[in-house]
Parts: structure tokens; C-alpha cells; sequence
């Protein structure tokens, strides 16, 4: 199963795309004034690395001080 996990901090936020236990892709950003933006950019740019999409998700879990606006996680 393909698993994800998004960490929206005050400085950075972060993702990583998984397939097992193996790291498919993972990407950082500058956090933003918006958490759900910056968010959607990690996560993005995160499933580009992978070769993935949302929809390839079985499951997403968002940690960290934005991790309530995160409108993806499932």
C-alpha cells in the first residue's frame, strides 16, 4: 500500500511518499503564512518524485502545528 505523511511546521514542510517501508519521494518547502497551501506545494511536489497521485494513496497522515488544515489527509 502507498502511504504518505505531510508535517506542516512554522519553518518548513515537509512530505514523504511511501511504498512499504521503502521511500518512493519526499520534498521540502519554506512554510508559508497559509498552512493548507503550503501543504498542497509539499505534497505535490512530493507525489511528482514518486511518480504518483493522490488517488495511488491508501492512506495520508498530516502531523505538525498546521496539521488540522490539511485538507487531504485520509
Amino acid at each position: 500500500m502507498i502511504t504518505a505523511g505531510c508535517d506542516v511546521g512554522s519553518l518548513t514542510t515537509k512530505a514523504v511518499v511511501l511504498n512499504g517501508g521503502r521511500v518512493l519521494g519526499h520534498a521540502l518547502v519554506r512554510s508559508s503564512f497559509d498552512p493548507e497551501k503550503s501543504a498542497a506545494e509539499v505534497m505535490d511536489k512530493a507525489l511528482q518524485a514518486a511518480g504518483v497521485t493522490m488517488d495511488d494513496l491508501g492512506f495520508c497522515v498530516g502531523t505538525g502545528y498546521g496539521r488540522e488544515r490539511i485538507g487531504f489527509v485520509k
